[in-house]
C-alpha cells in the first residue's frame, strides 16, 4: 500500500472513531438523565461528568497518542504567548455569550446553566470539572490527535474536520454556533504556533469565565469590541 494510502485509510479509521465517541457520549448523556433522579446533587452530577469525560475522550486520547512523536512547536513557548492565549479565550467567551444567547432564543433551548457554588470547595470542584479537565484532556483528542493525524493531507479539511467534531461531541445545540466560532479558533492558534499548550489555556480560560462572571451575561456584550482586537492582534502575530 502507497504512504497516501495508508493516511487515508489512518484518517477513515480516526474520522469512525470520533462517530462512535460522539454517539457513544450522546447515549451516555441520555441515559444517565432518565436514570439518575432530579433531585441529584450538582457535585455528584459534576463528578459524574468527570468520570464521563475521562472514559469517552481522556482514554481514547491516551491510546491514539501513545506511540506518537510529539510535535515540534512552530513558536517558541513564553509567557507572553500564555498571556495572549488566555486575553483569547476571555475575548472568545465575549463573543460566544451573545451568540448562544441568540440562538438559543431562536431555537427555544436555553442554554445548561451551573447553579452557584456555596463553598470553596464546590467552587474549586466546578472549576476542575468545568474548565481544567475537559480543556486538557479534549485539547489533548482534538488538537493533541485529530489535528495531527488529519494534517498530513488538506489543512483547510484538517481544521474543517476537527472543528466539526470537537463541536458535535458537546452535543448542546444551544451552543452550537458559539463552539463552532470556539474550536475553529483553538484549532488555528494550535495551528498557528504549535504548542497545545496555547489551546489548553485558551480552552480553560474560556471555560473559567461562565463561572466568574455568572449571571452577568448582558455585560459581555462590552467586551466584544475587545474581542475583535484581541483576535485582529492574533491575527497579525
Amino acid at each position: 500500500m502507497t504512504r497516501a494510502g495508508r493516511k487515508t485509510d489512518a484518517a477513515t479509521t480516526l474520522l469512525m472513531v470520533l462517530l462512535i465517541l460522539t454517539a457513544a457520549k450522546l447515549l451516555l448523556e441520555r441515559l444517565l438523565a432518565l436514570m439518575l433522579p432530579h433531585d441529584l446533587h450538582q457535585n455528584t452530577r459534576l463528578l459524574l461528568s468527570m468520570a464521563q469525560e475521562a472514559l469517552l475522550i481522556g482514554l481514547p486520547a491516551l491510546l491514539m497518542r501513545r506511540g506518537r512523536s510529539a510535535r515540534t512547536g512552530t513558536m517558541r513557548l513564553s509567557i507572553g504567548l500564555l498571556l495572549c492565549a488566555a486575553v483569547l479565550g476571555l475575548a472568545m467567551r465575549a463573543l460566544a455569550t451573545p451568540l448562544t444567547q441568540l440562538w438559543g432564543n431562536f431555537l427555544s433551548a436555553p442554554e445548561r446553566q451551573i447553579a452557584a457554588a456555596d463553598s470553596a470547595g464546590e467552587w474549586c470542584l466546578q472549576l476542575l470539572a468545568l474548565a481544567v479537565l475537559p480543556a486538557v484532556l479534549e485539547e489533548a483528542l482534538f488538537r493533541g490527535v485529530v489535528l495531527q493525524m488529519l494534517d498530513s493531507g488538506s489543512r483547510f479539511g484538517a481544521w474543517l474536520l476537527t472543528t466539526l467534531f470537537f463541536s458535535l461531541l458537546h452535543g448542546n445545540l444551544a451552543a452550537l454556533p458559539a463552539h463552532l466560532l470556539f474550536g475553529g479558533a483553538l484549532t488555528l492558534a494550535e495551528m498557528r504556533t504549535g504548542n497545545l499548550l496555547v489551546p489548553m489555556v485558551m480552552h480553560a480560560v474560556y471555560n473559567a469565565s461562565a463561572l466568574f462572571w455568572r449571571g452577568m451575561s448582558a455585560g459581555w456584550l462590552i467586551f466584544c469590541g475587545a474581542a475583535v482586537l484581541a483576535l485582529g492582534i492574533w491575527a497579525l502575530m
